[in-house]
């Protein structure tokens, strides 16, 4: 079964292409990377079901038009429009060349990831969520108490990452995390 910490949010099915089940999907990530995906994950139903690519035709920068094994009419396409469009972690770092400094890693990438308080070493909790709705993006943070508290995802507040530990460590102001 994959898991929601295993997962990217990449883009966002627009709407149905003509009859024959080719979906417009805005994406948040470059043709080049799209190119050489097998499969998107979508969330059906509370599960996350993986969809094989069957056909791919980048639509100017921002967009795609992609075809998926077994939506195959108008109708089944529609039913997907509006879908948050994921690819598996492990599928990305693949294909994003690492050695390219300008490359920005997907904040949601770090869904999954402890944070710790660079302040006083203590665990905050695990990053369960992200919030971009609005300018000032948030990492949603469920504590070890059950509790969800929401901590400013900003660079500057960064002490470290570590990915081999999946652990990420943020100077976090006073206060906040009493909210």
């Amino acid at each position: 079964m994959i898991e929601r910490e295993e997962l990217i949010a990449i883009g966002k099915f627009i709407k149905a292409h003509g009859l024959s089940g080719e979906l417009v999907a805005e994406l948040d990530v470059d043709n080049d990377v799209m190119s050489q995906l097998d499969m998107v994950v979508l969330a059906i139903d509370g599960i996350f079901v993986p969809f094989f690519i069957t056909s791919l035709r980048p639509r100017g920068t921002v967009s795609s038009l992609l075809m998926l094994d077994g939506v195959n009419d108008d109708t089944a396409a529609a039913a997907l429009a509006g879908q948050e469009i994921f690819i598996l972690k492990r599928d990305y770092d693949t294909l994003v060349d690492e050695n390219d400094a300008d490359e920005q890693m997907p904040i949601d990438y770090f869904t999954g990831y402890t944070l710790m308080n660079a302040n006083n070493g203590e665990t905050v909790g695990i990053i369960t969520d992200v919030d971009d709705t609005t300018i000032n993006v948030l990492f949603i943070v469920e504590r070890p108490d059950g509790s969800i508290v929401r901590v400013p995802a900003v660079d500057d507040l960064v002490e470290i990452i570590n990915d081999d530990s999946r652990v990420i460590s943020m100077y976090i102001p006073g206060g906040l995390l009493d909210l």
